[in-house]
């Protein structure tokens, strides 16, 4: 388990939430990994100093939240961070989404286009 003083951990509890784990690189702090968990948020990012993730990162942040929000913001945090080390990142879904690019795209060639 993480060492954390006592206050932090009665701050934190045992939420649900997402982590982010982060690989110092120069002045930089990367996004690393991204995940969720539906028991204890120390818990989880206390596993990863002991799996195929430790060495891989150097600080955290955690987030609490109820389980469904926690699934949101993972996927989004993966899609908006891109971490190295989350082989799902690109394929990750959010439900609701609506993929906008293609539609902002068209919207500035025909903006182009009544300019010319």
């Amino acid at each position: 388990m993480l060492k954390l003083p006592e206050w932090k951990r009665r701050k934190l509890g045992r939420p649900s939430g997402i982590y982010a784990l982060y690989k110092k690189m120069g002045n930089a702090r990367i996004v690393y990994y991204v995940g969720k968990t539906r028991r204890g948020l120390l818990q989880r990012v206390g596993e990863h100093l002991k799996d195929h993730l430790r060495k891989k990162w150097d600080e955290f942040s955690l987030y609490g939240t109820d389980k469904r929000t926690a699934k949101a913001l993972e996927t989004l945090a993966i899609k908006i961070a891109d971490p190295e080390l989350n082989k799902r990142g690109k394929k990750a879904h959010f439900s609701g989404a609506v993929n906008l690019k293609r539609a902002i795209k068209d919207y500035y060639k025909e903006k182009e286009y009544e300019y010319h």
